[in-house]
């Protein structure tokens, strides 16, 4: 029971496992999407497709993805050996590999060992492209070793994936012989579940996540946790926010029943006593005439103190010596302030006023905030000349990053 809801709170009802594929004709993206209800399972549905861009059609955003990642990226190598030390068995396969650089998985049956390899890098630049995309990758698996898994659902000796043919002996792969399969297809049957070679990993890798799979023999333990909390902080902020939002509008639905409750009340006494009501009125209208001013200033003062403050020391370090300034206005008012009118500003604008006594130091200050990546332009407002120095009114406009 406590294993169903990490789950659901985890992954949801629905769970994505995709195969990357690389063969002589490219890439290719083969996925299985199961279904979980109660204490069963359904393949919702299988997808191929050869344009990564495709997979919003098949996959929602920010969805948690089980990857399998079966590339030219992957090395393999099968060898006999007794040793049970994973360096020992890489360095028996790979002589003079600098592991540190490599992810690993390994299947050892007896003497019968299966090394799976990736550069770290390579499979980084993977699960960042995915990413970018917003598909939270939080399992990765290399090549076929999940395969080993496929006697928890098929008494089945043999089994063709999307590019290899792999024998099974008791709960270990005996062997892989990498084929092209071409269009081949084969089905199998796992506990009423119809499922093809061409979605035979992808399916591995969506199940792992529902139960669970601790492969022995990897270091890719601590980085498939890593790319697990980072998903589970987003996903469950998300949910807490729903949360904290669904909670607060009915807080405030509870405090206006209860307000209008009360103020019914105090009207009732108002019409029944007679007395100043007149004079409560209007300070009630002059109240809210107040508030709704408070809460304008409030709000502008808000939204504009930090944007300010950050503006204003941007220019200050960018001042040369021979410029003093004397006004700095962010978002300057349009018209003057009128009673009853709305108050109007220029958005996403400054008026700085100041005097130089260099014209050369004022052009070259100019072209300074010119090339600031949040100035979107710079306008001469004023230049003249004033004693012994010239006075200056520049307009900056903002880059607007709404």
């Amino acid at each position: 029971m406590l294993e169903s809801l990490k789950t659901y709170l985890y992954y949801g009802n629905t769970v994505y496992g995709i195969e990357l594929l690389e063969s002589s004709d490219g890439f290719a993206w083969n996925g299985t999407v199961i279904k979980k209800a109660k204490d069963e399972v359904d393949i919702d549905k299988t997808f191929q497709t050869d344009s990564i861009d495709s997979l919003p059609e098949y996959v929602p955003k920010n969805r948690a993805i089980s990857l399998v990642i079966n590339t030219k990226d992957v090395l393999y190598k099968y060898i006999e050996s007794n040793q049970k030390e994973e360096e020992t068995l890489i360095n028996i396969a790979f002589p003079n590999i600098n592991i540190a650089e490599f992810f690993y998985q390994i299947n050892s049956n007896g003497s019968n060992v299966h090394i799976f390899l990736c550069r770290k890098i390579q499979l980084e630049k993977i699960v960042n492209k995915f990413t970018a995309l917003k598909y939270p990758v939080v399992e990765v698996n290399l090549s076929n070793f999940l395969a080993q898994h496929l006697h928890l659902f098929s008494e089945n000796k043999t089994f063709k994936t999307s590019n290899s043919v792999i024998s099974i002996e008791g709960n270990s792969i005996k062997n892989i012989k990498r084929k092209n399969l071409g269009d081949i297809k084969e089905n199998y049957g796992f506990k009423g579940l119809s499922v093809s070679n061409h979605h035979l990993l992808s399916f591995l890798a969506s199940i792992s996540l529902l139960l669970n799979f601790e492969p022995l023999y990897t270091n890719l333990v601590e980085s498939n946790k890593k790319l697990q909390k980072a998903y589970l902080q987003e996903r469950f902020f998300k949910l807490f926010s729903n949360f904290a939002i669904a909670f607060l509008l009915i807080s405030l639905l509870i405090n206006f029943i209860f307000f209008n409750s009360n103020y019914t009340a105090v009207q009732e006494l108002q019409e029944t006593s007679k007395i100043n009501s007149d004079t409560k009125n209007s300070i009630n209208v002059l109240n809210a005439e107040v508030e709704k001013k408070q809460l304008i200033v409030e709000n502008i003062m808000n939204s504009s103190s930090s944007a300010s403050s950050f503006f204003l020391n941007e220019v200050i370090h960018s001042l040369p010596p021979t410029v003093l300034l004397t006004e700095f206005d962010y978002q300057p008012l349009e018209k003057r302030i009128r009673k009853e009118k709305p108050v109007e500003f220029t958005n996403n604008s400054i008026t700085i006023s100041g005097t130089t006594t260099e014209r050369e130091g004022f052009s070259y200050w100019i072209y300074e905030l010119e090339k600031m990546d949040w100035i979107k332009k710079v306008s001469i407002l004023n230049y003249g000349d004033i004693e012994d120095s010239t006075e200056f009114m520049i307009k900056l406009e903002i880059v607007d990053n709404d």
